[in-house]
């Protein structure tokens, strides 16, 4: 399965993604860096990938605009730093398979999150 993630994830969750046997597409270091969200995202449905970020405007864009989409994650913490962000991803990998999640996005918080 594909992995899209955003220019704001830590290479450490690349890293784990890559571990699990995910394929990874990483945003960081290409001409697609700096773009704008809703391009970063149809980036990523290009690639049939599950989006991975840490922008909330996700959660409020992605439902309404986007009738069919790999699924989303966004690791949305009140003091995200790479430590926490990969806890939550680990968090996220040992509790739901990736493809489950077609069509939903799955906003992560500190202590909860929804699937939508």
């Amino acid at each position: 399965m594909n992995v899209f993630v955003d220019e704001n994830i830590p290479l450490s969750i690349t890293q784990l993604l890559t571990s699990a046997g995910y394929t990874v597409w990483d945003l960081r270091n290409t001409e697609h860096q700096g773009l704008e969200d809703d391009k970063v995202f149809q980036l990523a449905q290009g690639k049939s990938a599950f989006f991975v970020t840490t922008d909330k405007d996700f959660f409020h864009t992605v439902p309404w605009n986007f009738s069919s989409h790999c699924g989303v994650a966004i690791l949305a913490l009140r003091q995200p730093n790479t430590h926490t962000l990969r806890k939550k991803m680990e968090w996220l990998l040992n509790n739901f398979q990736l493809s489950t999640l077609q069509n939903k996005v799955i906003p992560l918080k500190d202590n909860t999150y929804t699937v939508i």
